[in-house]
């Protein structure tokens, strides 16, 4: 690590440490080690205990059958890259500022919804701004970190929103080149069997190097390549794994259900099955406070949504009930180009159309603007040579990367559309 005009902080509190250390066995990095109390309070929480019944990959698991991972395993993934760093770097941050680094790595995927990413659409969310929340909101949560000082959740919340408060700590955990993309790449490649993402997580996390002037985390020119196979890799993955298509159809499948259930609510509509066990009213009450409940928001996880949906398959809407039945069968749909040939195949209705036919071009609300590798207007991967720290971008000193970021992700022009009864999948 090499530092320019870096000089120790000094130490502002004290945190106390557990007498024997916590460890957590992990298949990525072999152990996790938890040594502060205030981490372990944290882990033993209720949100974050939550992430253990929701699926980092949300449907992924429906194509890839291994890669059932949590997202609280992923937090801690992430957490522990910010310990190594730290044992790394030890000139760095002052205590404080390494107790925000390590906690804002455990907590800042607190505020995912039921299956990840794909709970984002159906209740018009964003998951950042709903850890903050967490964070801000949860009793359990405020009491913890409050007992460092009344502003830490708030410097938490920064980071995680991107203030520019902590640039240092923002750019290690939200960035192009961050702690959690290294974490989810090779997680994710390990659990789904897709080797792309098997980068060398360990060599680029020593190659982080600091423009203290700039307060930059910066790459000595000498790590390009290291850099270039983890942005292909991160390329790869998302071509062969996030946007794989059975996975999009069957997301397709979960969207389509919640948009019917949404609607049989604003017609009054009376579900037998759900009357007195009040699965469906937690969501509906959800749902009318505009997603802003946080106590509501916690009770809900993907063994909630799988209950939720058993019990909506004996339903008398026939809609509801294709769908539910499609979702619980793994009837994946299947994807064409030409929206009349399927009308006209299967004979739909106005409103058949509307609940079996799903247009990811028009319809998808995630990811379409981003770029398929990274932002190079707003994280930039920045490039030194020879000391020098020029802010040079890495799309300027690489030919490769620059002719991928030319590309986005792109909103495919298939169209998801529903499987009469006669059609199995393959």
């Amino acid at each position: 690590m090499k530092y320019l005009n870096q000089t120790k902080k000094q130490s502002d509190i004290t945190i106390d440490k557990i007498k024997k250390l916590q460890v957590f066995t992990d298949p990525i990095y072999g152990f996790i080690f938890i040594d502060y109390v205030v981490l372990k309070k944290l882990i033993n929480t209720q949100p974050l205990q939550r992430l253990k019944k929701i699926k980092q990959l949300s449907f992924v698991n429906i194509v890839f059958n291994c890669a059932e991972h949590s997202r609280f395993s992923h937090s801690l993934g992430v957490y522990e890259l910010a310990r190594r760093f730290i044992e790394i770097n030890e000139k760095m941050f002052n205590k404080r500022e390494e107790l925000l680094l390590l906690t804002t790595s455990l907590l800042h995927d607190v505020g995912h919804g039921p299956f990840s990413h794909a709970f984002e659409q159906i209740a018009k969310i964003n998951h950042e701004r709903k850890s903050v929340q967490i964070i801000k909101e949860n009793l359990e949560i405020v009491s913890i970190l409050d007992e460092i000082d009344k502003d830490f959740k708030n410097d938490i919340a920064d980071i995680i929103l991107k203030k520019s408060k902590f640039p240092l700590i923002e750019q290690l955990i939200t960035s192009s080149l961050d702690f959690d993309r290294l974490d989810y790449l090779k997680r994710d490649s390990f659990f789904s069997g897709i080797s792309y993402g098997n980068i060398d997580v360990n060599y680029l996390m020593r190659k982080i190097e600091i423009d203290d002037k700039n307060q930059n985390i910066v790459f000595n020119k000498s790590v390009i390549c290291s850099i270039e196979n983890y942005l292909i890799s991160r390329y790869h993955m998302y071509c062969r794994l996030y946007n794989n298509k059975k996975v999009l159809g069957y997301t397709a499948i979960f969207i389509k259900l919640f948009e019917r259930i949404n609607y049989l609510f604003h017609q009054k509509y009376d579900f037998e099955n759900l009357k007195n066990n009040g699965i469906l009213t937690l969501f509906k009450k959800f749902i009318d406070s505009k997603s802003n409940d946080i106590s509501l928001y916690l009770q809900m996880n993907d063994n909630y949504i799988n209950t939720l949906i058993m019990f909506l398959k004996n339903e008398k809407d026939a809609i509801l009930v294709n769908l539910s039945n499609d979702f619980l069968n793994r009837n994946i749909w299947l994807h064409t180009k030409d929206e009349e040939k399927i009308k006209k195949k299967f004979n739909y209705s106005e409103e058949d159309s509307r609940y079996y036919i799903y247009n990811y071009k028009k319809e998808n609300k995630i990811d379409n603007t981003k770029k398929i590798i990274y932002d190079q207007k707003k994280d930039k991967i920045l490039i030194y040579e020879n000391n020098k720290f020029d802010n040079i971008t890495l799309d300027k000193t690489n030919t490769i990367i620059k002719k991928l970021l030319d590309e986005k992700i792109k909103k495919t022009d298939f169209y998801f559309f529903y499987r009469d009864k006669n059609l199995h999948n393959e």
